[in-house]
């Protein structure tokens, strides 16, 4: 079988378990469903490009979808359109196309918590690469730190009533753009994420902590200090006009 017809298969199996079955999704599932594409926009004329990749380029030892804190994660995110060459192929370009990812977590009820990653790619979780035409392939790379404080998976994976998707975090893509119709079409792609503990980003977390108390005792002093010399100069001014006054006295007298 071809890659396109894997992929293509993936993404139908995807849609079909995540967007048509939606009388069974739990409050928890409710904002990945809700981020992916929606059924209208789904579109099978988009695929994966060649050079798709999600690669753990920081500590050794795990596979690219099994993170420690620190890792630095790099995502190529590359989308070919597939449509074939027409007699006017600006019908078949896509306009304002879009590519964006997006990490859920099973601590917080699936809640989207992308913006805790650290990221180091220009414009973070979301990259526009302008028109996309017809047979071409476009795609943006995000980089990322994985954060110190991301729980780890649990070990025994197992579904409960207090984490979702059985303790998996789902890392997941989504591009789009607009046809000429002004309507968009959509591909998206999903993974789950475990994540280990590491002891070394636990202690680096810690040091941050103490760093942050330190930091908020210094402003708290700095504002102790900006009090007292305002109270200060207050108090010199003070001074300066009672000896002025001092000062004055004699002439006052004298006339």
């Amino acid at each position: 079988m071809s890659k396109k017809l894997k992929t293509l298969g993936i993404f139908f199996i995807f849609t079909l378990i995540l967007l048509l079955n939606t009388k069974n999704i739990t409050a928890s599932e409710e904002d990945l469903v809700n981020w992916l594409c929606t059924d209208e926009s789904y579109s099978y004329r988009l695929v994966l490009g060649d050079d798709f990749e999600i690669k753990n380029a920081g500590h050794g030892g795990y596979d690219d979808l099994t993170w420690r804190s620190l890792d630095k994660i790099k995502i190529f995110a590359e989308i070919k359109n597939e449509e074939v060459e027409t007699d006017n192929p600006e019908n078949n370009i896509l306009k304002n196309f879009v590519v964006e990812i997006a990490i859920f977590s099973p601590y917080k009820d699936g809640e989207n918590i992308i913006d805790d990653m650290r990221f180091i790619n220009e414009g973070g979780e979301r990259i526009e690469l302008g028109d996309l035409e017809y047979n071409e392939e476009k795609g943006g790379l995000f980089e990322f730190n994985v954060p110190l404080d991301m729980e780890p998976t649990p070990s025994d994976h197992r579904p409960n009533d207090t984490l979702w998707n059985g303790g998996f975090y789902v890392i997941a893509m989504k591009a789009h753009g607009q046809n000429i119709e002004g309507k968009e079409e959509c591909i998206h792609y999903i993974a789950d994420i475990e994540v280990k503990h590491n002891s070394y980003g636990d202690r680096i977390f810690q040091l941050e902590q103490k760093i942050s108390e330190l930091e908020d005792k210094n402003t708290e002093l700095e504002n102790k200090t900006s009090i007292l010399e305002e109270r200060t100069n207050s108090l010199q001014a003070t001074v300066e006009k009672i000896m002025k006054f001092i000062e004055d006295l004699p002439r006052r007298f004298t006339k």
